[in-house]
């Protein structure tokens, strides 16, 4: 158990750890509200509670411990959020006296396929027989897709997709003119594992107006350039150099 715990934890931890960027960098901008004010919900599960959930099968319920019918509820819950609706994170903005649920779906790569620029939708595995995050679409109000910069825990870029309309351009519209679907361009591909999946290049997406919202902070580089020059005008204004008379 140790050693399968370790692999699925290290496997996971990209995911968590860009998570746990975004929850500073990219939802309160998307939400226009103070990191504090947001309550995010993790609905996924360790595998050590999958584990304690299957310790004696034959037990009912009352003769269970609180760490064993805890743990079994995370599975039920893991099994209906994650695994049946591919919901990841469930997010409560605050608004007026309550708070507002969004069930968010979301997507983080490595830097070095920012060059990319597209989003991938896994839809269907074929060594499974079943449908993977295209047809569960319809359960998130967010599809939040974007790249993750482990090195400097930096968020380098995101975008929050409106499914429905994305899901109604692509799923329900069927008129495909030279490789393209209601004038964007959508490709469908397999990866080894036999999952097929389709692109969607984030330039199509911001033109159909399909972005509620794009995060892209400035690179280093940009940031250093934009502090020089804020050191020049300040210099320059301070001395008043081109003001000066002769």
């Amino acid at each position: 158990m140790t050693s399968n715990l370790a692999s699925f934890q290290e496997k996971n931890k990209f995911g968590d750890d860009a998570h746990k960027a975004a929850r500073t960098q990219f939802y309160p901008k998307l939400f226009n509200t103070n990191f504090e004010n947001i309550k995010f919900k993790n609905v996924s599960i360790l595998k050590e509670d999958v584990y304690i959930s299957s310790i004696g099968l034959g037990k009912s319920v009352a003769e269970r411990s609180d760490i064993e019918k805890k743990a079994i509820i995370k599975s039920i819950r893991h099994n209906i959020y994650d695994t049946e609706l591919k919901i990841d994170r469930i997010i409560h903005i605050p608004w007026r006296k309550h708070y507002i649920t969004f069930t968010i779906q979301e997507r983080f790569r490595d830097i070095s396929h920012q060059n990319r620029q597209d989003i991938t939708i896994s839809e269907y595995s074929n060594k499974k027989e079943e449908p993977m995050e295209l047809y569960k679409l319809p359960c998130v109000s967010l599809f939040v897709y974007g790249y993750y910069d482990d090195i400097n825990n930096k968020i380098t870029q995101a975008v929050a997709i409106n499914p429905t309309q994305l899901l109604f351009n692509d799923v329900f519209n069927n008129e495909r003119k030279n490789g393209m679907i209601n004038g964007m361009k959508i490709t469908q591909k397999q990866n080894p594992q036999k999952q097929d999946f389709i692109t969607i290049s984030f330039e199509d997406l911001r033109n159909k107006g399909f972005i509620l919202y794009e995060y892209k902070p400035k690179t280093i580089d940009e940031e250093k350039e934009i502090k020089q020059q804020k050191q020049v005008n300040d210099f320059v204004n301070k001395h008043d150099i081109f003001n000066k008379k002769k």
